[in-house]
């Protein structure tokens, strides 16, 4: 059976794309019969760093030309017949639902292929969080869905809350886990990380996309009360969104701050060798974080929000929780990087818990729901 994955992206990538580009990646080494289909302007912009090889004949990539309705019905033409030309009998989409999740799955009972989809958000916790053409949307591709993955636990409790009348909840499963190409080869390189923790310079990063949601705010507040303190530390910010300027607008004299805008590839894995603390302040969830993953597997300590279901990845074993308080966020970070300091680092197999989060578990997942 030939599978497409679906994903179509305006900015900058982020961790589900990430993900599942790495999947289909892995399965397209196996068999031909796995397809990746995207917008041509992400691939231009992010190819190099999202893809191995963006040339690759079985991802299909056409323009969107703009935000009219013209490029994107344009857009949906070219990949139905895309679909139909390779005898794509499965399309499955791999970031929420959205409007070309609701315009496939209509066709796809007139066009005779199956679909599917991944939640991967953890903000939309209440009908009140969906206009009403976001609301029919999400429905009717869940309607039209043969399966619905999901991320965590607390996704699945919100999906039955918000459209338990609309959804069987058989239809739902959650993925056993979350996994990114970085881990792995940072995995296998993990020889090098016990010996580079002296010459860190960074002393807490904060990657992620800025905007509601990911803590810009209380890590900001956090930085306020250190700043108050007179205690010099190096902050540094990875990331774009509609919240950098509130970063961008901050002028502080002890605390060093350096925003890096969108980084991704080796840049990234650059900057998190450089970390003694990364910070994961999601205000629903932090699980499965591939940043996280990402930190963990390049030697860094990690202080992490202690919120929804992430304690299904971290614990006062391996992390830093603390709750959405800006001051005991100040608090935790300056007592870590004093045990930091004196070379007190947390004491837990970082391989075990990165075993059980690889691309390989995942693929096993996904191939039995296609089954």
């Amino acid at each position: 059976m030939r599978v497409a994955f679906f994903f179509a992206c305006s900015g900058a990538p982020g961790g589900a794309e990430r993900r599942f580009s790495y999947l289909y990646e892995s399965l397209r080494e196996e068999s031909d019969c796995f397809y990746l289909i995207t917008n041509r302007e992400l691939v231009d912009f992010y190819g190099k760093t999202l893809l191995k090889d963006p040339e690759d004949c079985n991802i299909f990539s056409p323009e969107v030309y703009g935000k009219g309705i013209f490029g994107k019905c344009l857009f949906v033409i070219k990949v139905l017949f895309f679909l139909k030309k390779q005898k794509v009998k499965w399309v499955h989409f791999c970031i929420n639902p959205g409007p070309y999740s609701f315009v496939f799955s209509v066709l796809s009972f007139v066009l005779g292929f199956k679909v599917s989809v991944s939640v991967v958000n953890s903000t939309r916790r209440e009908k009140r969080d969906f206009t009403k053409k976001e609301f029919l949307f999400w429905r009717l591709t869940f309607l039209s869905s043969r399966f619905i993955d999901v991320l965590s636990p607390s996704i699945k409790f919100n999906l039955l809350n918000i459209f338990g009348k609309h959804i069987l909840p058989s239809k739902i499963t959650i993925s056993p886990c979350t996994f990114s190409r970085r881990v792995a080869e940072l995995k296998n390189n993990y020889h090098c990380v016990q010996d580079s923790r002296e010459g860190r310079d960074v002393d807490c990063l904060f990657m992620c996309r800025l905007v509601d949601g990911k803590g810009v705010d209380l890590f900001l507040k956090a930085l306020d009360i250190i700043e108050s303190q007179k205690i010099r530390i190096f902050a540094h910010v990875a990331g774009d969104g509609y919240l950098y300027d509130e970063f961008a607008s901050r002028v502080y004299e002890y605390v060093q701050l350096v925003l890096h805008g969108y980084v991704d590839g080796k840049e990234a894995e650059f900057l998190l060798r450089r970390t003694k603390f990364a910070l994961s302040l999601q205000s629903y969830e932090n699980y499965p974080s591939q940043f996280v993953l990402e930190a963990i597997a390049s030697g860094c300590e990690v202080i992490a929000t202690d919120v929804g279901d992430t304690r299904l990845l971290l614990n006062e074993s391996n992390s830093y929780l603390v709750p959405a308080c800006h001051g005991e966020l100040a608090e935790s970070l300056l007592y870590g990087l004093k045990e930091y300091k004196k070379g007190n680092f947390l004491p837990f197999d970082r391989m075990a818990l990165l075993e059980d989060h690889s691309v390989f578990r995942f693929k096993k997942y996904f191939l039995d729901l296609l089954a």
